[in-house]
């Protein structure tokens, strides 16, 4: 295995550089070989870190576990396959002070997920195998309460005259992978019309409960298909409990990255719009923050990956794509960002995972093909941002201009929240299914957040379409009535 140690002083100087409170790089490393090797995850030990991904230089597409201390040094490396395909999705340290990992496994007749368990100096303890005769594909890994494992993931499935869908799954295992329950989540009693597809892509256990973010598809009427995230919550043997469509946008892109509890019992979810970053805080019964966009990238396409709460209500999070990373500092209704692009459109830099370390300090994990031994390798930023220094930042007016109601679903009333970045004429329109006015509303609104509550009376229960026009921008947000 080759390591090599890459300080960037004065290569930083001649890379484009945005500044606005901009943090310190204080080192750069990367780990690999002369072939591909693809970082999936990072986890943080008492001792250091443990960085979890796919390997083709020390392996035949296999899964690769590295550990290194708190400085970068190598203490150990691990690999794990056979002659098959084999890539990690997710690991986590277990309560035993061993890791597990769950990862793709691809033979040449179908694709499953695997389970895997080590020791505390990454020696393979056991090893279980999910999935059927179709594609059967993981997403995320916790260990519950009890020291068994909740598997999420879902079953790629073709239906007639509507292709292939994504129906998610959870697993339940014991403390040594023994399968103990599955649920299909389309099989969950949803508080919405249509068949339901949720995938969750994280999970986390509050209480004797899992709460879980991911993607939802559905057909409205059997024939309108919509993409939207989602939030589930259901008991500890996969019974649902709650789910809440966060359907912010008029668009099949929506895609959720992450899932995590913060210091006052709300949930930080995060992931991609098209082009953008997105970061929302949500409750159980809905949103309580509006939809917030980090950063417009214009063709660069970029995603949200990781954040991690800091001080004061306030989160860092961390993005990238094709042209570099993006760090940025998120408050309620406000951004600012520090970005370093340290490649052109060429060279490829994706962060996956960020962490605080001590004094101030943190590290972004990712893959890079811009320095290294050659091909893709893992890459470990270490960064001092120096928070005392940060200016003020301002208000991202002109970054959402769509619409938010909340709750959503609703039986009595809804409050419908949209951004101007100007002062302006604007047209407000609720419709039904089939296109038929039921309300409007008209007037001059204030730059900034404006709000319309739209009351039902004698309304019947049924999927609405709330439409705000103005000479700035046209939208439209679905609404769902349960009475």
């Amino acid at each position: 295995m080759s390591e090599r140690f890459n300080l960037f002083w004065a290569a930083l100087l001649m890379l484009p550089l945005t500044v606005c409170g901009q943090p310190d790089s204080l080192w750069s490393r990367t780990y690999g070989g002369d072939q591909d090797d693809m970082l999936k995850a990072m986890i943080q030990t008492d001792d250091g870190f443990v960085l979890i991904g796919e390997t083709h230089s020390f392996g035949a597409d296999d899964i690769w576990l590295l550990k290194i201390d708190a400085e970068g040094d190598s203490l150990w490396s691990r690999t794990y396959g056979g002659e098959y395909y084999e890539s990690p999705v997710d690991a986590i340290q277990t309560v035993d002070g061993g890791y597990a990992i769950l990862a793709y496994f691809w033979s040449l007749v179908d694709k499953n997920c695997c389970l895997i368990k080590t020791d505390e100096d990454g020696e393979e303890e056991w090893s279980r195998i999910f999935g059927g005769l179709e594609d059967d594909l993981p997403k995320s890994l916790l260990q519950t309460d009890d020291g068994g494992f909740i598997l999420t993931g879902f079953t790629s499935t073709y239906i007639e005259e509507r292709g292939f869908v994504d129906k998610g799954w959870l697993i339940k295992t014991d403390s040594t992978g023994n399968q103990e329950w599955m649920k299909n989540t389309e099989d969950w009693d949803y508080p919405y019309r249509g068949r339901q597809y949720f995938v969750p892509t994280d999970i986390i256990q509050v209480d004797t409960a899992f709460v879980m973010a991911g993607n939802v598809s559905y057909f409205e009427r059997d024939t309108v298909f919509f993409q939207d995230v989602g939030l589930a919550k259901t008991d500890r043997r996969g019974e649902l409990i709650s789910f809440n469509r966060l359907s912010f946008l008029d668009s099949n892109e929506e895609q959720m990255r992450f899932i995590f509890q913060t210091s006052d019992s709300s949930y930080a979810v995060g992931g991609h719009y098209e082009n953008q970053p997105w970061f929302n805080i949500a409750y159980e019964n809905g949103l309580f923050w509006g939809i917030i966009f980090l950063r417009g990238h214009g063709d660069n396409r970029v995603g949200l990956y990781d954040a991690i709460e800091e001080e004061n209500s306030a989160f860092i999070g961390v993005g990238g794509g094709s042209n570099g990373i993006v760090l940025m500092e998120i408050k309620e209704n406000y951004a600012n960002c520090w970005e370093r692009n340290y490649g052109r459109t060429e060279n490829y830099l994706t962060p996956y995972s960020i962490k605080m370390i001590e004094n101030g300090e943190y590290l972004v994990a990712g893959t890079t093909n811009l320095i290294g031994a050659g091909g893709y390798d893992f890459w470990l930023l270490r960064l001092g941002l120096g928070f005392q220094d940060k200016v003020e930042m301002s208000r991202a007016i002109g970054e959402f201009k769509g619409l938010m109601a909340y709750p959503n679903p609703f039986n009595s009333s809804t409050r419908i929240a949209f951004y101007l970045p100007q002062s302006g004429f604007v047209n407000f329109t609720i419709y039904n299914s089939v296109g038929q006015k039921i309300q409007g509303f008209s007037g001059t609104y204030q730059q900034g957040e404006n709000n319309i509550v739209f009351n039902v009376k004698n309304i019947p229960s049924g999927v609405y379409f709330a439409r705000i026009e103005s000479n700035q921008f046209s939208k439209t947000q679905r609404l769902y009535l349960v009475k």
